[in-house]
């Protein structure tokens, strides 16, 4: 889903927030040209084809492009793919203007969600890599694309592949340089330390946190290449300190410092096959003489999406780790066609205005990774005719495919916990997805399961301490039951449902309840509550009082007396926790009550089971003089939440005197 490009669309009594899917397809596609555009000049266009699955079928499309003559090449492609196949095929076009339209192109692939890409006239020919500015202490400093490696460690310099053009890899020394001679020069001792930085949408200065950070010796022999000197990472302040011991050929090293947003836990990159990670590097300090060298404050302008981004993976990746969970390295391509997580790929797109917008969202699409690599995401099928204008997508609360509601509302509640866990500290704002209270829902209690929106509510209130009763089920329900995420994490990681042996996590709403009463028994009616308030009803006990023992006929003021009763649980579920049953006098004139005293019934009464006991009551020397009857109530405290709060009390046929 696009989660956004939103389209707020008013139907009935519903609020209905449309979002285009959010999977993406096991196949994608980019454009490149390293021809600039002239007027009447033909252009070399290159396309690429990446699959990560097997693809049955897959078509490719360029869209008639405006301000272009297509005068060689195919500007379609239909073929099936094998996984990890990668297809080059090239076009020739001519720009009939200056400024001619972007170059657009689609790939299909059935059941899945629609692959776009466009190449803007402005980034071919020699952008690659392409060049943004940043500063240092208020001066310019250089930041370009540079490529990386893809491996788990993070990248070496190297330029990206350019369409047309042999691919050349740098040259890294990581030994200190030798001289004419053969001989090795004189290295001096480098301490080298600063702080990288941006400024948020709210000019609000941030550290750029866990990016991989290289000091350089800038060569002056390009045939040589650069040696890279130390290699280390920013903290989560930006702050970063290498230590080095580097030399040049002929004087003191030339130093600059390069940030890479390449790591072994995220690498941020264009949208593009052809150009490598977002780097930014330093102005060169010239002939260092050695000892301590501080950057201060870098201030880096450009792509402040992609440090966003990154920061934002930085926060979700670091969460999991305080699960004791080792996640796989995530690619996202900033900005792109859409937000969407693509599971063949590892990666997530993101439009250019998510950042900044809607951080949530990214938390959301790193919910996706998640359950594709530590549990289960079932691929739904997002063109089901439901919330699919203008493409393909789905809607927090309108039913759905069911396979949808549990795929996309367990990233709903990932993105709405983790967006809530670190506004404060990191100011995002407002999140599009909020689940502590959510729109009257006009639906049959078949459909709520299939409502993505209902189900990110469950688990928000699961997690949650704030008691909204919505009361769909009735006055008095209960959702803040403050579990902690990570027991609902452990269910959703270890919980199997079932014997088949390709599943073996939840992957719904109810199988997320099976793994809760086996794995937290000892909170499932708080549980069972929580589902109830959403309207979906689990198995709850229900107390009550079904005999009691006839009282004497006289009661004086002050004396004490034995009363047996039956407290019996005819519900469907075990009542959890211990309860009182409450034994009191009730005037049948008045109306008025007079506490005579209360029993304890243990934990874990059983459903369909009872616990009859005796209890010694007092007559409390204040009561007044009238005829009562005795009223005895089981779980007089409401501690245990049941199916029906209403039917928990029973009195005496007979009466007695307080004379």
């Amino acid at each position: 889903m696009n989660a956004m490009k939103l389209i707020f669309r008013i139907a009935a009594a519903l609020t209905c927030i449309s979002l285009q899917a959010h999977i993406g397809p096991p196949a994608k596609v980019t454009l490149a040209s390293a021809d600039a555009v002239r007027r009447g000049e033909p252009s070399t266009i290159y396309v690429v084809l990446q699959a990560a699955a097997d693809v049955s079928q897959a078509e490719y499309n360029l869209k008639p492009p405006a301000g272009w003559q297509v005068i060689e090449g195919a500007t379609q492609w239909v073929g099936s793919l094998k996984a990890g196949q990668r297809i080059e095929f090239q076009m020739r076009a001519i720009p009939l203007t200056d400024e001619p339209g972007a170059l657009e192109a689609t790939l299909r692939i059935p059941n899945a969600r629609e692959y776009k890409t466009s190449l803007n006239p402005d980034r071919m020919g020699g952008q690659f890599p392409e060049m943004s500015t940043a500063e240092e202490n208020g001066e310019p400093v250089e930041a370009r694309f540079e490529s990386g490696i893809q491996s788990a460690k993070p990248a070496d310099a190297n330029e990206p592949q350019i369409p047309g053009r042999p691919y050349k890899q740098n040259v890294v020394r990581e030994a200190p340089a030798l001289n004419s001679k053969g001989q090795r020069s004189a290295t001096v001792a480098i301490n080298a330390f600063g702080r990288f930085t941006y400024l948020d949408d709210n000019s609000i200065r941030r550290g750029i946190r866990n990016a991989t950070v290289e000091l350089w010796n800038e060569n002056p022999l390009p045939s040589l290449g650069d040696e890279r000197c130390a290699r280390g990472t920013t903290n989560a302040n930006g702050d970063f300190a290498l230590s080095a011991d580097c030399g040049d050929l002929f004087d003191g090293p030339d130093l600059f410092v390069r940030l890479v947003l390449n790591n072994d836990i995220v690498e941020v990159m264009p949208d593009n096959t052809f150009a490598g990670s977002y780097t930014f590097r330093t102005t060169t300090r010239q002939n260092f003489a050695g000892g301590d060298l501080n950057f201060n404050t870098l201030t880096v302008n450009s792509n402040r999406g992609a440090l966003q981004a990154h920061n934002i993976i930085m926060r979700a990746h670091q969460f999991m780790a305080t699960l004791d969970e080792s996640m796989s390295k995530v690619t996202v391509h900033f900005p792109g066609q859409g937000t969407f997580y693509q599971p063949a790929f590892d990666s997530i797109t993101l439009t250019s205005d998510v950042p900044f917008g809607e951080e949530g969202a990214i938390y959301h699409e790193y919910g996706h990774h998640i359950l594709s690599t530590k549990a289960e995401s079932p691929s739904p099928d997002y063109d089901n005719g439901i919330c699919d204008d203008p493409d393909p997508g789905h809607c927090l609360f309108q039913p759905e495919n069911g396979r949808i509601s549990w795929t996309e509302g367990w990233p709903n509640f990932f993105g709405a916990f983790l967006h809530a866990r670190h506004n404060a500290e990191d100011g995002y704002g407002p999140t599009m997805m909020q689940f502590e209270t959510i729109p009257t829902l006009n639906l049959a209690a078949s459909q709520l399961d299939n409502v993505e929106g209902v189900i990110a509510a469950i688990l928000w209130d699961l997690t949650d301490s704030a008691d909204d009763d919505q009361g769909t089920q009735g006055a008095g329900r209960r959702d803040n039951l403050d579990m902690s995420f990570a027991e609902i994490w452990n269910v959703v990681r270890n919980f199997d449902p079932s014997s088949d042996l390709f599943h073996n996590h939840p992957t719904s709403i109810h199988e997320l309840f099976d793994g809760l009463r086996e794995m937290e028994p000892a909170s499932i009616n708080r549980i069972a509550e929580v589902y109830r308030e959403h309207g979906i009803v689990k198995p709850q006990p229900d107390l009550r009082i079904t005999a009691i023992q006839a009282p004497p006929t006289t009661l004086v003021r002050g004396t004490t007396f034995s009363l047996s009763a039956t407290a019996r649980n005819e519900g469907d579920e075990r009542a959890d926790s211990g309860f009182t049953v409450r034994y009191q006098l009730q005037n049948q004139a008045t109306g008025a009550l007079v506490l005579l005293g209360t029993r304890t019934v243990p934990a874990n009464l059983i459903a369909g089971s009872s616990s009859s006991a005796s209890a010694t009551l007092t007559v409390p020397q204040t009561t007044v003089a009238g005829t009562y009857r005795v009223r005895v109530c089981a779980d007089s405290t409401g501690g245990v939440p049941e199916s029906d709060e209403s039917d928990n009390c029973a009195v005496t046929v007979g009466t007695s005197v307080v004379p």
